[in-house]
């Protein structure tokens, strides 16, 4: 259910920030600051990167259909999507650098989850379409609270 609500958000914050920017005369430029979202919006959400994909390279295209939304420990403590890479060597999924308890584990203290044992190495190079969807749409009500005259809720 989770990724659902991701992918209807971002659906529908894409026709959205179309019709805000038609609507008003803004000073930010939309697409730039929500590239993210709307990177992942166009390569997962609506069309997949796998199925269409566009001059992406194959670690997009496989990233494109694996749909996992990481928690995210060291910000905000809220969901995001898109943080995952695919290794170059192997092809191993490799999730966003977290810090866990290791004691025990044979690995060196603080080490991160990604640091740990063939974790390590090369990732290769995929779109930056890491978004959490609490933190887009603060960012989103700010921008909106300035040109309309309805206080967002």
């Amino acid at each position: 259910m989770l990724c659902n609500y991701f992918i209807w958000y971002a659906n529908a914050f894409c026709n959205f920030i179309g019709v805000f920017n038609k609507a008003f005369s803004l000073t930010e430029n939309l697409e730039d600051e929500f590239a993210s979202v709307i990177t992942w919006r166009h390569k997962v959400s609506a069309h997949t990167s796998w199925v269409s994909p566009r001059r992406d390279n194959a670690p997009t295209q496989d990233m494109s259909i694996v749909l996992y939304p990481d928690f995210n420990f060291k910000f905000d403590g809220h969901f995001e999507v898109g943080g995952a890479k695919v290794g170059r060597a192997t092809g191993q999924l490799i999730m966003p650098s977290i810090s866990l308890p290791t004691q025990g584990l044979g690995v060196t203290e603080g080490a991160s989850l990604t640091e740990v044992g063939s974790f390590i190495e090369e990732i290769s190079s995929s779109p930056n379409w890491n978004w959490g969807l609490v933190s887009t749409h603060e960012r989103l009500k700010k921008i909106v609270s300035k040109y309309a005259s309805v206080k967002c809720v």
